[in-house]
């Protein structure tokens, strides 16, 4: 496996299905962490079924990567209605982040840091979140599920804070979403096309403009909104305006960005496989995220779970950059952003028992 390849595998972060690392796919998973083919992973609810088999899972996965520090398991654990770890599979329920942000800064960091170490304890180390976007009830993805930690940016800044620094305590790597804002937006981008160029507001970027001004930004997730006051062609997640221009040059972050992920509604109805790897990287993402999650995938005919999938994302990259649509040089600065970014908060998962 070449420099490239490894370089590449850290940008990917993948989803699976199965539960047990004796099922056929998280054995060739194995595999391909084991290659440096896949530098991350991404578990949802269907690959979790008890403390202990989580924790094996995970285990398994991790040594497979000999221990590397830069290998990222990532869930999505933010409270309330987003939680893959729940009290009924045998973890912890947290309040919504709604309850959350009513919280005093004291209690909020003591949560946050006990999300963080329940969520290290089983070999996790990145979670995507918090959802800094602003609350409205429009907003049936955000708004209508508690996602948000109120209505004003500065209570999002604080409330956000205080659960990025209880994350770091754990060393867990923490997510700011959904740039540049999805909690005005009245759709839903796991079903299609999100358009906010009415419902967008300044506000919504004041609380990634704040958290980037105070080093709280460990990375950050770009929503699949099209907005024509950014760009007339492509939804953020695609969108050199909004990610090079907006959120690099104009607002000053040279930190990791992930794109949300490209399985979604929004992106397959719209583009193929290949359009959407390339446009987004070509944007300025560093980081992709591919669930093979069918509940992702929402209004996608015929979409269909991909084992093979790393291979074929490689391969795409490698075409890109042969037909001169991406360079080496782009993939190795998304590689140094990804690397710094997991050193400077991870530790080496280790298992107690």
């Amino acid at each position: 496996m070449g420099l490239l390849s490894l370089m590449v595998g850290q940008m990917l972060v993948i989803g699976f299905q199965g539960k047990s690392i004796d099922d056929s796919w998280p054995t060739l998973l194995q595999q391909q962490v084991s290659d440096g083919q896949v530098g991350n992973i991404i578990l949802f609810s269907h690959n979790i079924e008890s403390p202990h088999q989580i924790k094996k899972l995970n285990h398994a996965l991790s040594e497979a990567a000999r221990g590397s520090m830069q290998f990222g398991i990532a869930i999505d654990q933010e409270g309330g209605k987003i939680q893959r770890l729940r009290a009924s599979t045998g973890f912890t329920d947290y309040m919504s982040p709604q309850k959350y942000g009513e919280e005093s800064p004291k209690v909020r960091y003591q949560i946050s840091q006990q999300m963080a170490m329940e969520l290290k304890a089983y070999g996790f180390n990145i979670n995507f979140a918090p959802s800094v976007d602003l609350h409205s009830l429009d907003s049936k993805i955000i708004g209508v599920l508690g996602r948000s930690f109120g209505v004003e940016s500065s209570k999002v800044v604080e409330a956000s804070e205080d659960f990025v620094n209880g994350h770091h305590y754990a060393g867990v790597v923490t997510c700011l979403k959904h740039f540049p804002g999805h909690g005005l937006a009245i759709g839903d981008s796991h079903e299609g096309w999100v358009d906010v160029t009415q419902t967008a507001q300044t506000d919504e970027l004041v609380p990634f403009a704040d958290l980037i001004r105070r080093d709280k930004a460990d990375m950050i997730m770009t929503a699949h909104v099209f907005n024509r006051q950014y760009d007339e062609k492509h939804p953020a997640t695609l969108s050199p305006n909004v990610i090079r221009t907006l959120l690099r040059e104009q607002m000053g972050y040279d930190g990791v960005v992930i794109g949300d992920d490209l399985h979604m509604g929004a992106i397959l109805q719209h583009y193929s496989l290949d359009e959407a790897i390339v446009l987004a990287l070509q944007a300025g993402c560093d980081m992709l995220i591919f669930s093979n999650n069918p509940l992702a995938a929402m209004g996608v005919k015929d979409f269909a779970p991909d084992p093979d999938l790393p291979t074929k994302v490689h391969a795409i990259i490698r075409q890109a950059i042969d037909d001169g649509k991406l360079s080496y040089a782009q993939i190795e600065h998304s590689y140094q952003r990804i690397v710094a970014m997991k050193k400077k908060v991870l530790q080496p998962f280790v298992d107690e028992n």
